[in-house]
Order: C-alpha cells, then sequence, then structure tokens
C-alpha cells in the first residue's frame, strides 16, 4: 500500500492512476495531520500499518513535508517505511533537508509514469532487504546468545551439534575393549584459524556442517560420535582389520573434502579439510591422537592408523 500525501487532488489522483497501472494499492492524504491519522502516529509500540512506501509532497498545509517526515522517522514503527519527495521545487536547500529528515529518494514534478514506478519498486525492494536483514541479524544474535547461554552447561551433549561430548568416552569403552573397536581421532585442520576468522558462532556452524556430513556415511551399528572442544571429534566403530579402520578414516575424509565447504583462513586448502588418526586396543585415545597429529604433519587431508602409511591427499 502506498500513501500519497499532497494537498492537491490533481495531483493524487494522477499520482495514483500511475501507481494503479503499476499493480500497486493506493492511499491519500491531502495533509500531513490527515496522514497522521492513517499511520496511527500516536502509536509507537506494535506491528507497523500496512502501509509499504510514503510519496511525500513538500508544500503542505499545516506542518510541511519536512516536518512530516521528521515526525514519521522518529517513532520506531514507522522509522522504516520508505518516504519518497515528490516535489515541485527544484532548490538544492529543499533537496538537502528532505534527505537530512529521512527521505530515501526525491523527484521533482512532473514525473512520468515509469520514473515514478521505478522510483518506488526500487524503495520496496530496498525495504524489503532491510527487513530480511534485520530478520537475519536478529536470529544471529539469538543464536549467538543461545549459544553463550548453554555453553556453561556442558552434560554430555555438545550444544553446537547435540552430540555426546568427551564425557561420554569413559561409558562408551567401559567393557568395550574387543579387538575390533577403534577409536578415530579427527579434527579440522586450521580450526584456529577458521574460529579467528569466522568467529565462534560461525565456526560452530561450519563444525556441525562436517557432523552432520560424516553422520551420513554408511556405518555399522554400534559406530558412535562424540564431539570434543574446539574442532576435534571422536568416532568408536567396530572394524576387524587396520585395513578396514584405514578405508572408513579416509572416506570421512574425502567425504568432508569432496563438500568444498569455504575455509576462510587455511593456507593449505581453500575449502574444509580433516586429519584422522585411528587406533585400537590398550591405550587408544593417546595412539589415536598421535595418529592424528602425524596427519596434520603430512599435511592434513589425511588418515593415519596404527602402523600403517598415510593416505595420500585428495
Amino acid at each position: 500500500m502506498i500513501l500519497i500525501i499532497d494537498d492537491v487532488p490533481e495531483v493524487r489522483m494522477l499520482l495514483g492512476h500511475m501507481l494503479r497501472a503499476g499493480n500497486l494499492s493506493v492511499l491519500e492524504a491531502a495533509s500531513a495531520e490527515e496522514a497522521y491519522r492513517i499511520l496511527d502516529v500516536e502509536r509507537r509500540n506494535g506491528p507497523p500499518p500496512l502501509v509499504s512506501a510514503i510519496l511525500m509532497d513538500v508544500e503542505l498545509p499545516g506542518q510541511d513535508g519536512i516536518e512530516a517526515i521528521c515526525l514519521i522517522k522518529s517513532n520506531p514503527r514507522l522509522a522504516e517505511i520508505p518516504v519518497i519527495v515528490v516535489s515541485g521545487r527544484e532548490d538544492e536547500a529543499c533537496l538537502v533537508n528532505a534527505f537530512m529528515a529521512g527521505a530515501i529518494d526525491y523527484v521533482t514534478k512532473p514525473v512520468t509514469q515509469v520514473q515514478l514506478l521505478t522510483r518506488v519498486r526500487g524503495a520496496l525492494r530496498l525495504a524489503l532487504e532491510s527487513e530480511r536483514r534485520r530478520e537475519r541479524e536478529a536470529a544471529l544474535a539469538e543464536a549467538n546468545a543461545a549459544l553463550r547461554r548453554d555453553k556453561p552447561r556442558l552434560t554430555g551433549i555438545d550444544p553446537g551439534t547435540g552430540l555426546p561430548d568427551l564425557s561420554a568416552l569413559p561409558a562408551l569403552l567401559s567393557g568395550r575393549l574387543a579387538a575390533d573397536l577403534w577409536l578415530f581421532s579427527g579434527e579440522i585442520d586450521g580450526w584456529t584459524n577458521l574460529s579467528v576468522a569466522a568467529g565462534e558462532l560461525e565456526a560452530t556452524l561450519v563444525k556441525r556442517q562436517v557432523l552432520t556430513l560424516l553422520g551420513a556415511v554408511p556405518g555399522r551399528v554400534g559406530d558412535q560420535m562424540l564431539v570434543l572442544p574446539d574442532g576435534a571429534f571422536f568416532l568408536l566403530a567396530r572394524r576387524p582389520t587396520a585395513k578396514e579402520a584405514l578405508l572408513l578414516a579416509d572416506l570421512l575424509c574425502r567425504t568432508v573434502y569432496d563438500a568444498t565447504i569455504p575455509h576462510p583462513r587455511s593456507s593449505s586448502w581453500p575449502c574444509i579439510t580433516l586429519s584422522i588418526g585411528c587406533a585400537r586396543g590398550e591405550g587408544l585415545e593417546a595412539r589415536a591422537e598421535a595418529a592424528r597429529e602425524q596427519a596434520k604433519l603430512d599435511g592434513g587431508n589425511r588418515a593415519v592408523a596404527d602402523d600403517v602409511p598415510p593416505a595420500g591427499k585428495k
């Protein structure tokens, strides 16, 4: 709905005809005071009116258009409505005052239909983009607040991913140190640079995306993913041989690499990659982590198993 504010009936009729020809709905006001009633300017809270944009003349009876813009923009419920000045005045002082008051555009009379519709549709697009940006910023702020709120209260579940954290490892290992139980220790390559460049929230979202990819890799009943601090994770899986364990680790690395998730600060790869070490038997946690560190030293984006040569880079 476009609100036309002009004291000349013929001008309101002409502008309204042009807008309706462009499939836009129209409201009309002959003065600032009449427009205030339509906009309900006394109300400062709650949802905005159905008016999507305002066409404002400068020379109005009573309060002029510049004063009207100032009043509208001072109301938080109305401040985001774009105002386009449509005036017969061409002096620079009027134009400057209009923009200082909060107008986003200035059109001089007489105005053509193409010119008017182009300006109005541009203002509507700008308003829509601004609304979407505010919604994204609000969602990001809410997610960030939730992350900070939940971080100190870990009770076996990682808040960023919803997966078990390291505190669940002893229970999972208890009584299960069979010869075919492997612990895979993985880490996102360049995690420190990623978290610094993108921020904690964005890095957590990347980690969640990586773990979602890994969770979709075909596995076996009983495989269990655990989330560690920063960019690390554990995977417990039963594999009968070192060769099969290394094949699984290599598949995990390749799955993430093939997804081409952008990495803003990696010195080695343009996208997110993993280093994975795997081990079984006594002391498997320390040995898996040592194998992972070896994979990182070998350049990352690879897997290393106990006494098994590392898989080559993809």
